[in-house]
């Protein structure tokens, strides 16, 4: 007797990875107000983030050197390495197009411009004479005297951070300084909103350090900051595109002017190459009147989305354990 062989029975179709859109709808629709409510707190709390962010402004010039090749390689290289920056261009025969942009981007040139804008308070928040000097079109005595009367009004602080004194949001702020100033009170008010408060806590003495170590820090940190914000960018023929941003329009284009006039005298310190003029200014850095940072609608709709991602995740998460309880 010969058993028969089992009849090939079909596989039960089970549907328990198949995706229930209505059951999805559902639960969309039992957590609508939690999804809308957290949508509405992300996205408000992101536009007023938004708010607060500083503006931001980049001036660019565009220049080009007059030679295509260098006539003075030794020279360029000479020079170069006096200035620590041989070994960037070593085993390539370089143009001088590649030597203006490693200039540009060199350390002498960050240093130089440093000493010229007072950048150091600058970047720390703080504001020196030299810098109202800069940004108001004030003579450097002139400059000098209106710091003094700053401080005596109580606006500033020795060290040239602002006090709660200033406070131009205020609907009665007005700033009191002498009828000379008058003309330029404007650029004053926006230079003195550069300026951070006035720290509150004084460092430790474990945190204070010799007056050279300080010196020499602040001098790092503010030459990352200055290259931070330069970008030099070359194309396929002689032109260099020079830009930096900055929260003042005036000081971002100060700043790329700078840079381009520094070139030639460099050349001649250095004595690089006896092409004069090192480069030609096809545009001139102007001040911007847009903003380059931060674009607020693009924040604005990447937080409304992450909102929106994260409230709809939850109410997936909350359903799902809710539904795990009631089995257990």
């Amino acid at each position: 007797m010969t058993e028969k062989p089992l009849a090939q029975q079909p596989y039960p179709y089970q549907d328990d990875d198949e995706i229930d859109l209505i059951a999805l709808f559902l639960t969309l629709k039992r957590y609508i107000w939690l999804i809308l409510g957290l949508f509405l707190i992300a996205t408000m709390a992101t536009y007023f983030y938004a708010q607060t962010l500083p503006s931001v402004y980049k001036a660019k010039s565009v220049i080009f050197s007059p030679s295509k090749s260098s006539s003075s390689g030794g020279g360029y290289m000479a020079a170069l390495n006096s200035m620590g920056m041989g070994s960037l261009i070593a085993g390539a025969e370089s143009t001088p197009v590649d030597i203006i942009v490693k200039l540009l981007s060199s350390r002498r040139m960050a240093k130089d411009l440093i000493q010229q804008y007072d950048l150091s308070h600058y970047y720390q928040g703080s504001i020196s004479p030299r810098i109202l000097s800069v940004l108001t079109g004030l003579s450097d005595q002139s400059s000098q005297d209106l710091f003094s009367e700053l401080q005596k009004e109580g606006y500033l602080t020795p060290e040239g951070f602002i006090t709660v004194k200033f406070n131009p949001n205020h609907p009665g702020f007005k700033l009191s300084v002498s009828d000379t100033y008058l003309p330029y009170l404007p650029k004053i008010v926006d230079v003195l909103g550069l300026a951070r408060k006035t720290p509150k806590k004084a460092p430790s003495p474990q945190q204070t350090v010799t007056s050279t170590e300080s010196t020499r820090f602040l001098m790092e940190k503010t030459i990352q900051s200055l290259q931070a914000s330069l970008t030099v960018e070359k194309d396929k023929s002689t032109f260099v595109t020079v830009g930096f941003e900055d929260r003042s329009p005036l000081m971002a284009a100060l700043i790329v002017n700078s840079c381009v006039s520094n070139l030639d005298r460099i050349n001649e310190q250095l004595e690089i190459t006896s092409q004069k003029p090192l480069v030609i200014v096809l545009d001139k850095a102007e001040n911007p009147s847009t903003k380059s940072k931060p674009n607020k609608k693009t924040i604005l709709l990447i937080g409304a989305l992450s909102g929106l991602i994260a409230s709809v995740f939850l109410a997936f998460s909350i359903d799902f354990f809710r539904n795990l309880s009631k089995r257990k």
